[in-house]
């Protein structure tokens, strides 16, 4: 693991013992820590990665709750219902910072602002700096998958494990190409 790895797992880690809802979604099975640091993204760990972050940065994993909603939702996940994106994941999570920063100086919420990805026809939306996060903690050697459903999750797997983000909502403009900020067809 990278050190930006390492301190990117610590984050989630703090972010996921910050409150009491996050921190008793953490649970252990097959020795990978299952949880969720927002609510709207869910790890799949493994605990030796933990334990080297815990070593080298000042962090506490949260004690097991045996709490199955993260594990069950990564147990559901059907790789049939998933499709690559082909995305070079060093390369998205670059484009992803350089957006972050114009968002900056004209919106303070600009890490949970949308991110739109037209996926064959059909926009996804999600929080931006969710996806920062994932790839930080997954590392650039990432696979982004995508549910092509009408509210789609993002799948982001690694040697360092997987986050699933949750999508949001998105009703008005789910198919105008002329909103997205990333395109992805057949011809990508």
């Amino acid at each position: 693991m990278t050190k930006t790895q390492i301190i990117s797992i610590a984050n989630i880690i703090n972010k996921t013992n910050s409150n009491d809802s996050t921190r008793k979604t953490f649970t252990i099975e097959y020795g990978n820590a299952y949880f969720t640091p927002d609510g709207y993204s869910g790890y799949k760990i493994p605990m030796d990665m933990l334990y080297e972050a815990e070593e080298k940065c000042e962090m506490t994993i949260p004690e097991a709750s045996g709490s199955s909603v993260i594990s069950n939702t990564f147990r559901k996940i059907s790789s049939s219902d998933y499709f690559n994106t082909f995305l070079n994941a060093k390369e998205f999570l670059a484009e992803l910072k350089v957006i972050c920063k114009t968002r900056k100086k004209s919106d303070e919420k600009y890490l949970s602002s949308p991110y739109i990805i037209n996926f064959y026809g059909q926009n996804h939306k999600f929080q931006i700096g969710l996806i920062i996060e994932a790839l930080e903690v997954l590392g650039n050697k990432s696979e982004i998958y995508l549910s092509n459903e009408r509210f789609g999750k993002l799948d982001i797997i690694s040697d360092t494990g997987e986050a699933i983000l949750l999508p949001m909502r998105m009703m008005d403009d789910a198919f105008d190409k002329s909103i997205a900020d990333k395109i992805i067809t057949e011809e990508n």
